[in-house]
């Protein structure tokens, strides 16, 4: 069965290539006896003759690999290319490194902690390269004496924060104890011995009664 003619005029009003048309096999016959473009357009409608989508190359691992650049990884020793200086120039290495040199040097010129004699020395010591970072010039100009090591502030004693005045009226009730009452002991009484009559003193005879 021959279906070059319906594929070229499916293709023709797809408007697609002849490779893009897509024939329903199980249903070759109903495209055989399609003879006008009416007959095509009604199978397309019925989807039994369709276009096949555009083949091409994913962008998703590359997007996702652009993604993960972003956020600075795949960035090690495997994935480098060129030469050495190739990523971080030896230009712009020297600009990072004397610029800081260059401020810290006006800034000492400034607070007067050297005089110009000793600012311009140093400017062309370190326009030399003599200085890795601004640590290293500042242990050179220590050791030299040029500079004085600035005694450390003693840290300030942290204040303690005040109690408030109802905290310190009120301290905080623990939980409540319930004490046990004691059992009760009734005391013996004993009967308490009749208390003798006290003898009343004697008078004293007068001299009439003697007589």
């Amino acid at each position: 069965m021959n279906l070059s003619t319906k594929r070229r005029m499916a293709a023709s009003i797809l408007k697609v290539g002849k490779g893009r048309v897509w024939l329903d096999p199980e249903e070759s016959e109903d495209i055989d006896e399609a003879v006008t473009r009416a007959d095509i357009r009604g199978l397309i409608n019925d989807k039994v003759i369709q276009a096949k989508p555009v083949i091409g190359t994913s962008r998703g691992r590359a997007n996702f690999k652009k993604a993960q650049k972003a956020k600075g990884r795949r960035s090690g020793h495997g994935s480098r290319k060129g030469a050495k200086g190739a990523r971080f120039p030896k230009k712009r290495r020297w600009i990072t490194t004397i610029r800081p040199l260059r401020k810290m040097l006006l800034e000492l010129r400034e607070e007067k902690k050297i005089d110009s004699a000793t600012h311009r020395k140093l400017y062309g010591m370190a326009k030399g390269g003599i200085f890795k970072s601004k640590a290293h010039l500042n242990m050179y100009l220590l050791e030299k004496k040029f500079i004085t090591e600035e005694p450390k502030k003693a840290p300030a004693p942290k204040k303690v924060p005040k109690a408030s005045k109802k905290a310190a009226a009120k301290p905080k009730a623990g939980p409540k104890t319930v004490k046990k009452a004691a059992p009760k002991t009734v005391k013996k009484t004993t009967k308490a011995a009749p208390k003798k009559a006290a003898k009343k003193p004697a008078k004293k005879k007068t001299k009439e009664e003697k007589k």
